[in-house]
Order: structure tokens, then sequence, then C-alpha cells
């Protein structure tokens, strides 16, 4: 492949161009590891308050970012207390939780489906006409559906990384 830049060609092997693109894609470039080091997709990821589930890709202009899976509340609640509940969680010194929104529910059913029981988990979005619901995710069948805001249902809240990954 011809790179051509402010009049300087330089030749570089095509092998070589898709192995760059592989290793920066694979977060092994140097431009990467500027980045905070993420461990492997699932694991706890010490010091960071919970488990790695991927780099959500940021939409509308915002940046790109980490996901942290934040520890699953051991009861049910209705969706004003767990709103409060993440903002009141905090684990290894990180107080910045909150519950995810819906499109984070969808990624979080995609690459985190076995930190999740199999039922509805509420997200932090209500319902856009009825303020009585709000929206949550079902980790059984993957449907995203209202509920009232009066019912009890799992909670599970969450910790964004934001980070210079592009």
């Amino acid at each position: 492949m011809h790179l051509t830049k402010n009049g300087l060609t330089i030749d570089v092997p095509d092998a070589e161009v898709v192995n760059l693109v592989l290793e920066r894609l694979a977060g092994n470039s140097p431009a990467a590891s500027q980045d905070l080091a993420t461990p492997r997709l699932g694991d706890y990821w010490q010091g960071q308050g919970g488990i790695f589930v991927g780099t959500v890709l940021g939409v509308d202009g915002k940046s790109n970012y980490h996901m942290i899976l934040g520890p699953e509340f051991t009861d049910d609640l209705n969706h004003p207390d767990a709103l409060q509940y993440a903002i009141d969680l905090e684990v290894e010194g990180h107080k910045d939780f909150t519950l995810p929104n819906r499109r984070e529910q969808r990624f979080l059913y995609c690459n985190g489906l076995g930190h999740f029981k199999p039922r509805f988990y509420w997200s932090y979005e209500q319902h856009v006409a009825s303020p009585d619901y709000a929206v949550g995710q079902s980790f059984g069948d993957g449907t995203q559906y209202n509920s009232h805001k009066s019912t009890k249902s799992a909670v599970r809240a969450v910790r964004r990384i934001y980070s210079p990954i592009q």
C-alpha cells in the first residue's frame, strides 16, 4: 500500500496495515495503551467497583465509555427506591453509580447476560407518555417494556468510565 502525505510517499505491505488496524481494534496499539487498561470481558475490574461488561459506543457526538456493572441489590425495589439505591451506592470509593438507560440495558443483555437473573430489571428512564411508568429490561426473554413505578423489581446499577477511546 502506498501512503502519501505532505508530498512524502511510503510503501507499507498490506499485511502490515491490516495488522496495525487489528492491533488498534484489539487495544494493543501504543495509542490504545495510553487508555485505561481493561480486564477481560466479564471479569471483576479491581479498583473500579464492579464487572467490566464492555465498551459502549457513544452516540450523538458523545464519547465512548467502559461500562462497569455494580453489585445486584439483594431485594426487589420500586422504581423511586431503585433510583435512590443507585445514587447511594458506593463501591471501592466510587459514588457515580446510576441505573442504566434502556440502550445500556440492551447492551447488558448482549454482553452481561450471565450476570443477571432471568427477570425484569429497572432502568432509570420513565415512560415518555405516562409518568407513573418506567422502562426496564427482561433478562429472561430480552424484551424491554414499561412497568408501574410502584412495582417491585430487580435492580443492578452501573457506572461509566469515559476515556479517550474512539
